[in-house]
């Protein structure tokens, strides 16, 4: 299979994922995937020793293969389907395998091979022992986007698909990670789908971030150009304001709790 038609179906799965999946009855999840660890890199840029001369940790991550196709070609070489990678957020990886309906719900008709990752410092993909000083230093999505780049160049090898295609998932920061992951590697990923991904709600961006905007979509939805009536907005927010003054005094807070 030539990449020129991987990439071609990378790209029908982006239109795909704005229109109409095929659910799968049950859904696998976790006790359908094998159970994988990575030799990870604890720094992919600075030559200084990380606390306690840790170097390496072992990266946590869940395949699933079976949708995955082989195809042979006429000049006797086999080429592989698409690879779907979930860019692991902050939590453990299993909840990702289980919630991740998308992905699942696409990779049989795309012959994928499923690969969920857990992102460093969560889960059971730890680089240090917890409460050693000084490691934070080394949690970063720049560190996050070079554990997966490495872990699917690894991958590709391993498994012998260097022209499968690879597209990103990710939803909130994951979805955030997905997209930079695209942006800032694209020698490695062919696409991103990231869902609800705020990558311009930092402040000094261009346009500036408009600090009152996930309100305002809020407060629309519930009004009636939303679809709701006018007077909702105004009871939410009449109920807010009544929240917090009742939340002012001790016996408010037990009677809210």
């Amino acid at each position: 299979m030539p990449r020129c038609f991987l990439l071609r179906s990378a790209a029908a799965l982006l239109l795909l994922a704005c229109t109409s999946a095929v659910v799968m009855d049950p859904q696998p999840g976790v006790a359908n995937c094998t159970l994988h660890w990575f030799t990870q890199k604890t720094d992919h840029f600075n030559w200084g020793a990380p606390p306690g001369n840790q170097y390496t940790f072992q990266q946590r991550y869940f395949i699933y293969d079976s949708f995955w196709s082989s195809e042979q070609n006429e000049d006797g070489s086999t080429s592989k389907g698409p690879i779907f990678f979930y860019a692991g957020n902050e939590d453990y990886v299993d909840l990702y395998v289980n919630a991740t309906g998308l992905m699942w719900e696409n990779a049989e008709s795309f012959g994928a091979l499923l690969v969920f990752a857990e992102h460093r410092f969560y889960g059971e993909s730890l680089p240090f022992k917890p409460g050693t000083p000084g490691c934070m230093n080394w949690l970063s999505t720049e560190q996050a986007m070079a554990d997966y780049a490495y872990l699917i160049t690894s991958l590709k090898e391993k498994l012998d698909c260097q022209d499968s295609a690879v597209i990103a998932f990710g939803g909130s920061y994951g979805g955030m990670i997905s997209s930079w992951f695209r942006m800032k590697y694209p020698n490695i990923v062919d696409g991103s789908i990231a869902a609800s991904a705020p990558i311009w709600s930092f402040s000094g961006m261009t346009p500036p971030y408009d600090y009152d905007g996930f309100n305002k979509v809020v407060t629309r939805d519930a009004s009636a150009a939303g679809g709701s009536t006018d007077s909702c907005s105004q009871n939410v927010k009449r109920g807010l304001e009544r929240i917090d003054e009742v939340g002012k005094s001790e016996d408010g807070r037990k009677m809210l709790s």
